[in-house]
């Protein structure tokens, strides 16, 4: 089941990264249009890799590849900071784990504000957890719409539902998602890892 709700990752940011290139080139700005392509292209070989377990360290740094791009889309709208215990960067998590939660905080609370807004991103280890929190100030959501986000399974939108699942397979009861959001005001995404410090092995 891990390996199945892995393979189904299929990061739909990559169609609207296609979009900022084309975009890019028929503005006349090849620059940047070829700084993207180059940002693609780290995160494909990164979301291709055969590893199912990175580092946190490698999990921040496809993080922050991500953020390049979507930093450029919002043209300086977009402001994030990214406070992660240095204990953590050693320990082993799910690929691919932490990237969701920012891109349903971009989609879900800063997509549709003109002033964009600030992501806040934090790691920590607590009792045998990594505990990881994402919190925006965008528009926020309905406790109906949170629970639909949560849940959404579909092909183009596997989002919060494959992580939650990847992190209590990977894990116990203890772990997976909780979000807490006030309309108009913000949402948190609390991600809960056990604490692995080599990738567990599967037969």
């Amino acid at each position: 089941q891990v390996k199945s709700l892995t393979e189904m990752i299929r990061p739909h940011f990559m169609y609207n990264t296609l979009n900022l290139i084309k975009w890019s080139a028929k503005l006349g700005d090849s620059e940047g249009a070829a700084d993207i392509a180059v940002q693609l292209g780290k995160l494909l070989r990164a979301s291709v890799s055969m590893k199912e377990f990175v580092t946190v360290a490698e999990e921040l740094t496809f993080l922050r590849t991500y953020l390049k791009i979507q930093q450029r889309r919002f043209e300086g709208r977009l402001k994030v900071t990214v406070r992660v215990n240095a204990a953590l960067y050693g320990c082993c998590v799910p690929k691919l784990i932490l990237q969701p939660l920012v891109e349903n905080a971009i989609q879900h609370g800063i997509e549709m504000r003109e002033s964009g807004g600030h992501i806040a991103i934090t790691g920590v280890c607590e009792d045998g957890y990594l505990i990881f929190r994402v919190k925006d100030n965008g528009q926020g959501m309905s406790e109906e719409r949170q629970r639909e986000v949560l849940a959404r399974r579909d092909d183009n939108h596997f989002g919060l539902y494959n992580v939650h699942m990847r992190a209590v397979l990977n894990g116990d009861a203890e772990c997976g998602i909780a979000l807490h959001s006030i309309e108009g005001k913000g949402t948190e995404a609390i991600l809960t890892l056990k604490h692995w410090e080599e990738a567990p092995h599967y037969d």
